[in-house]
């Protein structure tokens, strides 16, 4: 599956129904009064976090939603059906910015939370609310207000329990500073330091500034050091880039291997007793 982080749409919600022009007609009623019924109101645009949802990919084919107009009113004072909604389906984690992508609208960050993002206009009165005793036989009615649009931004924050820290981030290496956003909602940080590094310590350096340059908190978390690769490494440069990193984290860092399995078990029982 493609992933999508960001994402601009246009919304609009559905205008109000016009109320109606009528008069009664019945049988033995010479002049029967207005009952032109009220329009209803148009269609509201929601947004909702739902579940097996991971990215806004969706919304790269389809970026216009607007939701539908509400009915007219009716003769025998009925008034029209409302319009029907539309709702935005997102990954829970979803924020919503106004156009200038800076102004936070709303943060869905659980599975079921719902935002209303733009209401419907109300519907138009129909000429039964005119009558007065001067005109018994008002043939105005309104029309329904229009609904809201806007263009906003959808952005994605994934929620996780751990996040993989990697180097240049604040600078726009891979997703850059984005990726870096959606590690301000982890619990913990792993990070991981390659055996191929020729200067372990030194490359664990650069990580933690790119945290601190991004600022938000990074540098606070809960931070497993790892020096992984180390299937690629003798006994005596295991020892001597063991040795780089302790130095330059301030402590031993684990050793791990995804090809040998080596420490795989022990990183992911440190991570899930953070």
């Amino acid at each position: 599956m493609k992933f999508l982080d960001q994402a601009k749409v246009y919304i609009r919600s559905g205008d109000g129904g016009a109320g109606s022009v009528s008069f009664r007609r019945e049988k033995f009623i010479e002049f029967g009064g207005p009952d032109g019924g009220d329009g209803g109101r148009g269609g509201d645009v929601w947004l909702e976090a739902v579940d097996g949802l991971n990215t806004l990919i969706d919304y790269r084919y389809q970026q216009h939603f607007k939701a539908k107009t509400g009915v007219h009113g009716m003769g025998r004072n009925m008034t029209g059906a409302k319009g029907a909604d539309v709702t935005l389906k997102v990954p829970a984690g979803t924020q919503v910015f106004e156009e200038d992508n800076e102004t936070l609208i709303c943060d869905l960050t659980v599975v079921g939370q719902r935002f209303l993002l733009a209401k419907g206009g109300n519907g138009g009165f129909g000429n039964q609310h005119f009558k007065t005793s001067t005109n018994q036989a008002p043939r105005r009615a309104n029309p329904g207000l229009p609904g809201q649009e806007l263009n906003i931004w959808l952005r994605l924050k994934l929620i996780a329990d751990a996040g993989l820290v990697i180097e240049g981030a604040h600078e726009g290496v891979g997703i850059g500073d984005r990726f870096l956003g959606h590690v301000e909602r982890t619990r913990v940080l792993l990070h991981l330091v390659s055996a191929q590094e020729e200067n372990p310590g030194k490359a664990y350096k650069t990580v933690r500034a790119e945290l601190e340059a991004y600022g938000n908190g990074l540098t606070d978390k809960v931070e497993i050091v790892a020096l992984s690769q180390v299937d690629t490494l003798d006994a005596d440069a295991r020892k001597k880039k063991v040795a780089s990193l302790k130095r330059a984290a301030g402590r031993a860092p684990m050793l791990l291997s995804a090809v040998t399995g080596e420490g795989v078990e022990a990183v992911l029982r440190a991570l899930m007793s953070v």
